[in-house]
């Protein structure tokens, strides 16, 4: 399956006071190579 987009809050959501954690990004990147 390919996604076109992915439309998700950024603070709270993916990210928390500013930071994305390196397991956020880890998950993301694993459904972009998927």
């Amino acid at each position: 399956m390919r996604y076109l987009a992915l439309a998700c809050d950024y603070d709270g959501t993916l990210a928390h006071n500013g930071v994305v954690s390196d397991e956020t990004l880890t998950a993301l990147e694993r459904v972009r190579d998927s």
